[in-house]
């Protein structure tokens, strides 16, 4: 198989906790979103590998803007990131 892991989504509260510290960092920093803030874990044949979060922006030219803040709020500590 070739590349990432697939994501798949789920209900469980550390999801849940990754969209709302994720939403709430965004709009500190006056970033829009079009839609809510997704999570997923990315699974392989042994299991979860992390969390993938997925952003759309109400302006996309807004998306260097949208990883500086993340970056600032979460270094490398998050596994991937998604902005549209």
């Amino acid at each position: 198989m070739c590349g990432p892991p697939p994501v798949t989504a789920r209900t469980s509260a550390i999801l849940e906790s990754a969209r709302t510290v994720v939403t709430r960092v965004f709009a500190q920093d006056g970033i829009e979103l079009a839609e809510p803030v997704r999570a997923g874990f990315r699974d392989s044949p042994a299991g979860s590998t992390g969390v993938a979060i997925t952003i759309r922006l109400s302006d996309p030219s807004a998306a260097r803007a949208a990883r500086a803040a993340f970056s600032a709020r979460f270094g490398g500590g998050v596994d991937v990131l998604h902005v549209a």
